[in-house]
């Protein structure tokens, strides 16, 4: 005996549309097969709701729509030619096996389940795996046309991107804006601007609330 079931396209994407309005923050997902309605059919779908949609692994990065990023939820041993994807990491090694790939990864944390993920004791090595520079010394920046420092996937510090010394990551955009994180000193800044500067990054005022910000934590 074969079934068939039919769905109704319009009252369904209403009822996914309701959904999503209701829920700030949705992530979709579009893995595997597409649930039985293959990922062509899902992906432009997810589009409408969201700028990014998680995926299975990185065989399933086909059907993505232009401006939507992928996120891969599934740690890979072998990472994509294209820096786009967002990757999951679970522990150190997935870490190394991207050395040289120069695109954004998310950690995943082990849960309750204990399938995979870095657990507290491990967290701080990945971390300095993550944020180590990869990027060949005084080697020009093909896009910025002057040496830059780069982990996986953020500016770390350097002369391009001081911001409150070793050990920060973060990234820096035109005008003068940037956001980073310093581990070490449980620091975290993002300064945005009413006027752009001419430079594109180690913007004068953000130094200074950076360089601020960092006395106070010194201090606590």
């Amino acid at each position: 005996m074969t079934v068939r079931l039919t769905v109704r396209r319009a009252a369904w994407e209403r009822h996914v549309a309701a959904i999503a309005a209701s829920v700030d923050g949705l992530l979709p997902v579009v893995k595997g097969n597409g649930y039985g309605f293959g990922r062509a059919v899902l992906h432009p779908v997810a589009a409408t709701l969201a700028d990014r949609v998680c995926v299975g692994t990185v065989s399933e990065l086909d059907h993505i729509p232009l401006g939507v990023t992928p996120i891969v939820l599934t740690p890979t041993l072998r990472p994509p030619a294209d820096a786009t994807p967002i990757l999951t990491v679970g522990n150190a090694a997935h870490v190394d096996v991207l050395d040289g790939w120069g695109g954004r990864v998310v950690v995943k944390l082990r849960s309750s389940m204990r399938r995979y993920g870095v657990g507290p004791d491990e967290l701080p090595d990945v971390l300095d795996r993550a944020r180590t520079t990869v990027t060949p010394e005084n080697e020009p920046d093909l896009c910025l046309v002057m040496p830059t420092t780069f982990g996986m996937g953020f500016m770390t510090h350097g002369v391009f991107t001081p911001y409150s010394g070793p050990g920060s990551f973060g990234h820096s955009g035109a005008g003068g804006s940037n956001a980073f994180a310093q581990p070490e000193r449980q620091l975290a800044v993002g300064y945005v601007m009413n006027k752009m500067a001419a430079n594109l990054a180690a913007d004068a005022r953000a130094q200074r609330i950076t360089d601020a910000a960092a006395s106070v934590a010194d201090g606590l």
